[in-house]
């Protein structure tokens, strides 16, 4: 649970300084009228955010949790550095594919009316998305390849991330769910993999049912 009048959009770093970055708020609300919803596109050049419809292309979105100091909305945006981790992620999982994404802290406005609009369309923003991507800081601790599959997929289960109702939907919905760990990033299908290599699959249905 966040109190949202303290509640503070973290850098990835505690020693960074860079400002944030917005969308257009008068295009994400034109997409939401016209029953679409926006998905971002960080221009490395420019240093900015280009607004696209979700039918326009494929797409990552992202699923976290606010604690982890990403949470935020379309007027106020998120930290540069956050973007550009977002931006370094997506063209590895879109390689050859316009490198789009969605996540709440830009594409959800503050503005009721709005906001109700985006929400709504929550369900087939990750339905609809080619993949999703999980971010949670004791995950992003763990490096893959140095601990057993059972030791990764029990912190995963014990996450955060994993404690939230609306996560599970966002999953579930999942065509493709990939986690962050500190050496990268990990498809949810290769720790069934290494569970069934290892025999033993207890554990892995929490992470299977999301």
């Amino acid at each position: 649970n966040i109190d949202e009048s303290t509640y503070q959009t973290c850098h990835i770093q505690p020693e960074c300084s860079c400002p944030f970055i917005c969308p257009s708020i008068t295009d994400v609300k034109t997409l939401l009228s016209e029953s679409h919803y926006p998905v971002m596109y960080y221009d490395e050049t420019t240093g900015s955010l280009t607004i696209h419809s979700e039918d326009e292309g494929s797409y990552v979105a992202i699923s976290h949790v606010w604690v982890d100091g990403l949470g935020s909305n379309t007027e106020s945006g998120l930290r540069t550095c956050q973007v550009k981790r977002i931006d370094e992620y997506v063209r590895k999982l879109l390689p050859g594919c316009r490198p789009a994404f969605w996540i709440d802290g830009l594409c959800i406005p503050k503005e009721q009316e709005s906001r109700k609009m985006a929400i709504r369309k929550m369900g087939d923003t990750y339905r609809n998305a080619d993949k999703v991507l999980v971010f949670d800081e004791s995950i992003r601790t763990l490096c893959f390849r140095n601990c057993p599959v059972e030791e990764n997929v029990f912190r995963i289960s014990m996450s955060p991330w994993m404690q939230r109702v609306w996560t599970l939907q966002e999953a579930l919905l999942a065509k493709e769910l990939y986690f962050e760990f500190a050496d990268g990033i990990v498809p949810a299908h290769d720790l069934q993999r290494e569970l069934k290599e290892d025999n033993t699959s207890r554990g892995f249905t929490t992470i299977k049912s999301v």
